[in-house]
């Protein structure tokens, strides 16, 4: 689900994963034009990863597009910060 204050959406993606490698997200079906983003775990010497992550989104709407602009960086932090916390959770 995509969304705004009362104005929500959902959308339908695959979503591929890779063990240890990526996870590989691509829009199927709903309100954007297209979206695309992965998730790329290199391991480092120290037994951790670097983690490259990046998106790229678009909406058919343009109210939506221009909220997604306004609010692209919030969620991006929301995000990391879930991603973040449930591996400290699993690995320490």
């Amino acid at each position: 689900m995509v969304g705004f204050n009362l104005c929500r959406k959902t959308f339908s993606s695959r979503v591929i994963k890779t063990p240890k490698l990526s996870v590989v997200v691509d829009y199927l079906d709903g309100p954007m034009r297209h979206l695309h983003n992965q998730w790329l775990f290199e391991p480092n010497d120290d037994g951790g990863c670097t983690v490259d992550f990046t998106v790229d989104f678009s909406f058919h709407n343009r109210v939506f597009e221009a909220l997604a602009g306004t609010y692209f960086n919030t969620a991006l932090s929301k995000m990391t910060g879930a991603f973040v916390t449930r591996a400290d959770t699993l690995y320490g």
